[in-house]
């Protein structure tokens, strides 16, 4: 039976994996003289981003609002729009974030966001000179290999990604799985967290892509020429999974909730969450105009215009959530809410 077939852990394989857990702690213990702890979020060198110390006081504060008060030209967005108000405006609170993945504060909805927002940029002009989609792929490392290192496992994982037809991608590892009650029971793993190390990937499957697969109504992928066929024998001769998921609804959206609870190397300061290779690499995919240092775009759901920096007038308390909210830029008695900040103006009135 192959390994994309169990869904239970026999007994030599419980004893397999306990084996390589032993064997990767006590070379990394020998290599690193430093306290380890091995906890639901770390194992080893490694450990889920969000998991250091906060960078500073200000990680999280509030540092402004975004907006688009274009109101007039939304009047007009509202005979394309269905349920749109008049005199709607877009605004948004942006918080202080220092970016780092190990801070318990930014990682999420600062440092994660940011980085989908690179990647998304990336992928998006990949799939543009590729004519491809974007495939979101799993590669689940065998336990044999899990006292390899970080760097010798991504050399492992590109080769055996080529050999099954990926062209290039995105690469982010995960060290950790999470079961729930229901779950644990059915594949007989631990509940919670548990060290499993494997990669997620967000990139492009070559040939015929996997539309083949995805429109397949069943029969003999083991004699096919898609993907799942290549892969199923692939997998006799290396017993890794390597496994396309289903289609993806928003590009962004899948790169940020990957990146929110990835794993680095603790303490490393040239540990990257995501790394590139083969057609998307860096050196093979070079985007022009300075778009390889994509920050995050702020846009207006209504007209797609670029937000700016804006102020509030009113007087109640005014919390809105971190996407932003469509509001009326009047009050009842018609005075306006909002108005654009200028450069240099102080913080009154922003919070």
């Amino acid at each position: 039976m192959s390994g994309l077939e169990k869904n239970q852990l026999t007994e030599n394989e419980s004893f397999s994996l306990e084996k390589a857990w032993l064997e990767y702690d006590q070379k990394f213990k020998s290599d690193h003289k430093a306290d380890i702890r091995n906890d639901f979020w770390s194992y080893g060198e490694y450990e889920l981003v969000g998991h250091g110390n906060q960078t500073s006081p200000d990680c999280g504060t509030f540092q402004k609002f975004m907006g688009c008060l274009n109101y007039k030209a939304h009047n007009q967005a509202r005979f394309f729009t269905k349920g749109l108000a008049e005199n709607s405006v877009f605004v948004k609170p942006i918080y202080n974030s220092c970016d780092k993945p190990s801070c318990p504060v930014c990682f999420k909805y600062g440092w994660a966001v940011r980085e989908a927002y690179r990647m998304e940029e990336r992928l998006k002009v990949a799939s543009s000179r590729f004519g491809l989609p974007v495939e979101h792929i799993v590669v689940s490392i065998r336990s044999e290999d899990y006292c390899l290192s970080l760097d010798a496992l991504r050399k492992k994982a590109v080769r055996l990604m080529v050999n099954r037809g990926i062209i290039g991608d995105s690469i982010i590892f995960h060290g950790f799985r999470y079961a729930n009650r229901k779950e644990a029971r059915i594949k007989g793993v631990p509940f919670g967290w548990r060290w499993s190390p494997h990669f997620h990937i967000l990139g492009f499957v070559g040939g015929e892509g996997y539309g083949l697969c995805r429109k397949c109504k069943g029969g003999d992928c083991y004699a096919c020429k898609g993907f799942e066929g290549v892969t199923r024998r692939e997998n006799k001769k290396d017993s890794w999974v390597v496994k396309v998921l289903d289609k993806r609804k928003t590009v962004g959206g899948t790169c940020w909730y990957q990146l929110n609870h990835c794993s680095i190397q603790r303490g490393s300061k040239k540990s990257h969450a995501t790394t590139w290779f083969g057609a998307c690499s860096y050196r093979k995919l070079k985007i022009i105009n300075g778009e390889d240092d994509v920050g995050i775009h702020h846009k207006c759901p209504i007209c797609n215009s670029e937000l700016v920096h804006v102020r509030y007038l009113g007087n109640s308390k005014l919390l809105l959530t971190r996407k932003g909210e469509i509001l009326s830029i009047f009050a009842e008695d018609g005075t306006p809410l909002w108005e654009v900040a200028h450069e240099g103006d102080c913080h009154k009135g922003c919070g």
